[in-house]
C-alpha cells in the first residue's frame, strides 16, 4: 500500500489512503477470511440453508411445500447472520474486559480483541459477497464530510 504521509508542525500525522487500493485489499481479505471460515466449518449454516434451496430445485418442489422450505432456509441465513453479529459484540466485550483487566494477560488485550472482532467482520462480509473495502471508503468519504462528532453531543 503506498500511501503518502504528511507530519505537521503539531506532531500529526495526515494519512492521504489510495481508496481503490485500500478497498482491494479489504475487499481480499474478506474473500480470504471467508474461504477458511468455509474450510473450517463456520458456514454451515448458511451452506444448509444452500442445500434447502438446492432440494426445492432439484425436486421442482412446487406450491407450499417449496415455498415453505424456501422461508426456512432464509430464516435460517437470518439466524447465521445474527449469530455471527453478536460474535462480533462479544468480541468487542472481551476487549472492554482485556481493559478493565489491566492486559495483564498477553492473548487477551485490547489489541488482539479488536483484531479478532475484524476477523468476525470480514468474516461476514465476505460470506454475504459485501464489497467491505468499498463500502468502508465510500463511508470515510461521506463522514469527512459531517460536522464534528457528526453533529452530537459524543
Amino acid at each position: 500500500m503506498q500511501n503518502d504521509n504528511e507530519i505537521h508542525e503539531s506532531g500529526e500525522t495526515t494519512v492521504t489512503l489510495n481508496p481503490t487500493e485500500e478497498a482491494a485489499t479489504l475487499n481480499s481479505l474478506a474473500h480470504d477470511i471467508n474461504a477458511w471460515a468455509e474450510e473450517k466449518g463456520f458456514n454451515e449454516d448458511y451452506d444448509d440453508a444452500d442445500w434447502l434451496e438446492d432440494l426445492v430445485r432439484n425436486l421442482n418442489l412446487n406450491g407450499d411445500a417449496g415455498a415453505r422450505l424456501v422461508q426456512v432456509a432464509d430464516r435460517h441465513r437470518e439466524m447465521a447472520t445474527t449469530k455471527n453479529l453478536m460474535l462480533m459484540v462479544s468480541e468487542l466485550s472481551e476487549a472492554l474486559e482485556a481493559q478493565r483487566d489491566g492486559e495483564s494477560d498477553p492473548e487477551h488485550t485490547v489489541a488482539v480483541e479488536l483484531a479478532d472482532t475484524m476477523i468476525r467482520i470480514l468474516h461476514l462480509a465476505g460470506t454475504l459477497r459485501l464489497p467491505i473495502g468499498d463500502l468502508l471508503i465510500k463511508k470515510m468519504d461521506k463522514n469527512a464530510k459531517r460536522p464534528r462528532k457528526h453533529g452530537r453531543r459524543f
